[in-house]
């Protein structure tokens, strides 16, 4: 799913800077009046997030202490 999720953004952020691309040449070339350059470029749909509960942030925070060979210190062996 992220592997998806990052191609999609590739392919839009290369599909924006395409749409850019044509906006400033037909810019220089026109005298008219252009669409604004937002309503070519295709937006990023934002994901749906659920907050991370504390408990998740500190079994994340203890993996990666873990992963980088630290020590674990708990509140009580802090003086």
């Amino acid at each position: 799913m992220v592997v998806m999720t990052g191609h999609q953004r590739r392919l839009i952020r290369e599909h924006n800077d395409r749409a850019w691309m044509v906006h400033t040449a037909e810019a220089l070339r026109r005298t008219k009046k252009m669409p604004p350059l937002r309503r070519l470029q295709a937006r990023v749909p934002r994901a749906r997030q659920k907050r991370q509960s504390w408990q998740d942030m500190k079994a994340v925070a203890k993996l990666l202490t873990q992963a980088f060979d630290g020590n674990i210190v708990s509140k009580q062996d802090v003086p």
